[in-house]
């Protein structure tokens, strides 16, 4: 395989992964436009975190959140925003919950619509970053 053949594969993966990310921030967009129509909100305090390893071994912190549900029950939560700008143990935030399944709460913050933004932003730089060296290598071979 030649060496251009090779890198146009590559962009081309890179187009992918950027796709990935662009689909990963609408998709959380559209979870938390959904709740903030359809969901509850309540006032909850960061009990624990529950980590999750990823694929280099290393592991993200996700809140676990507890607030009173409408019927009076105590909740215990994970919430869908984990990483390095999570809210410390103690910490009262405000959550979004679907009162259909109030174990899975969402932290009502501007920093996750921010973060949420950037992947979007992200993957639209890295697909058009390949497209554009795609179209270079495929204008090199001509």
């Amino acid at each position: 395989m030649s060496d251009s053949l090779f890198l146009f594969l590559v962009a081309v993966a890179a187009m992918g992964f950027g796709a990935l990310f662009v689909v990963h921030g609408r998709l959380m967009r559209r979870k938390v436009e959904r709740l903030r129509r359809v969901g509850q909100k309540a006032s909850a305090v960061v009990v624990r975190y529950e980590y999750e390893d990823d694929a280099d071994g290393e592991s993200t912190p996700y809140p676990l959140v507890q607030f009173q549900a409408p019927d009076g029950r105590l909740v215990t939560a994970r919430t869908d925003f984990g990483g390095s700008f999570v809210p410390d143990i103690g910490e009262h935030v405000d959550v979004l919950f679907d009162p259909e399944r109030p174990e899975e709460a969402h932290i009502e913050s501007e920093l996750f619509d921010r973060v949420n933004g950037l992947f979007g932003v992200i993957g639209w730089v890295i697909i058009v970053g390949a497209a554009i060296a795609a179209m270079f290598l495929l204008v090199m071979r001509l």
